[in-house]
């Protein structure tokens, strides 16, 4: 039995037995893991709040293999995050930062660019008033720091550069098809203008203290969104 003490992040929680849970966690070092808590829903328990969704903490957890659960000893809360259980909007935002994360993560495999993303995004969560936007910038990133990055310099299919000109994600093909392309494909496509297209193109690459002097209306941010939710359900195999 090894012993594992890591950063994490509660992604959901689910009933198990009379008083134990179930907590999917995404950790620092160890990535996504599911642990389970003994009598963490008693009144007394020593967990406390620390398995709500969203919170991020500090916990020990003990991994026996082949056994694909680990077994949680301690769970410290570093930063709980209430103002997100406070309002929906944003427990709508943070649930679908959450669900995202979960849906593209495999088990057991760390990713620090995620765990820092996801962090970063529930604080932002916590006081942007701008939470529309946050998202489509949420889903962009970790579609970067997950390998599936659109290519949308150039058409997949004839290698031109989309410069000023309108034109066509593909999810199977994971980039941008030109006006003349698109039209030789069968294959389903979302239409972006060529503003969405740079918008796309700054968002991967900037900080996130530059995102937000950012300009998006609400045209613009409808294909972002038109775009991320078929590139999910490309990748994922149904929607999110």
């Amino acid at each position: 039995m090894s012993l594992l003490e890591t950063e994490a992040i509660v992604l959901k929680g689910m009933r198990l037995g009379e008083a134990d849970k179930l907590a999917t966690l995404l950790t620092s070092k160890k990535g996504k893991v599911k642990a389970v808590a003994k009598g963490a829903r008693r009144s007394r328990s020593r967990f406390g709040a620390a398995l709500e969704p969203f919170t991020y903490c500090n916990v020990i957890l003990f991994e026996k293999k082949p056994t694909v659960l680990m077994r949680m000893n301690q769970a410290d809360i570093l930063k709980p995050f209430m103002k997100i259980r406070e309002d929906l909007d944003r427990i709508q935002a943070a649930a679908r930062m959450v669900q995202i994360v979960s849906a593209l993560l495999p088990e057991g495999e760390a990713n620090p660019k995620i765990f820092s993303l996801l962090l970063t995004g529930l604080g932002e969560v916590e006081k942007s008033d701008h939470l529309e936007w946050l998202v489509r910038v949420f889903e962009i990133r970790c579609l970067k720091h997950t390998g599936y990055q659109a290519r949308l310099d150039r058409c997949l299919t004839c290698q031109r550069e989309i410069d000023s000109k309108p034109a066509y994600f593909s999810p199977k093909s994971g980039g941008t098809l030109c006006g003349a392309c698109a039209r030789t494909t069968r294959d389903p496509l979302e239409f972006v203008s060529s503003g969405t297209v740079s918008l796309l193109r700054l968002v991967a690459r900037m900080n996130w203290s530059g995102l937000f002097r950012l300009k998006a209306t609400p045209k613009m941010l409808q294909e972002v969104k038109n775009v991320a939710d078929a590139h999910f359900a490309f990748i994922l195999g149904r929607p999110l």
